[in-house]
């Protein structure tokens, strides 16, 4: 009795791993978008910490330089924020193009694999068939032998 083995096995593993591949970087590109709102989060903060310092400073009162500080400091941030928001809009579109791809991969695999289920249940149909002939050949046998005795 022989194994079932499939020609297009070889194939298979290729498409599994290259599915594997753009889920790793589908999860990069996820991890690099978290990190960009995080970071958004955190410039947000320094924003309102900055304000909050500059309301302190002008009701207590300061010197110029001191008070020019934080309009700049702000301002700083708010151009930080909005090229973490580019970068965000970016690794969307980097995601979605990922998506695509991996929906496409998972389709291929798939096809892969219902033509491996479909040669294997022929490979079993098969078997038995032989597994049955030879069970029929050998009763033949039994009973031709059992009218000479």
């Amino acid at each position: 009795m022989k194994n079932f083995k499939f020609k297009l096995e070889g194939l298979l593993k290729i498409r599994k791993a290259k599915e594997q591949i753009c889920k790793s970087e589908i999860g990069q590109v996820q991890k690099n978008i978290q990190t960009c709102r995080n970071q958004i989060s955190y410039e947000r903060e320094g924003i309102s910490a900055a304000q909050d310092a500059h309301n302190k400073m002008l009701e207590h009162g300061s010197g110029g330089r001191e008070i020019q500080f934080f309009p700049r400091f702000i301002r700083g941030k708010e151009i930080n924020v909005e090229l973490l928001k580019k970068e965000i809009k970016k690794n969307e579109e980097i995601l979605a193009e990922k998506l695509r791809e991996l929906s496409s991969l998972r389709a291929d695999v798939k096809v892969i694999e219902n033509l491996k289920e479909k040669a294997k249940i022929i490979f079993k149909k098969e078997l038995f068939k032989k597994e049955e002939q030879r069970r029929e050949e050998n009763l033949l046998i039994w009973n031709s032998y059992k009218k000479e005795v």
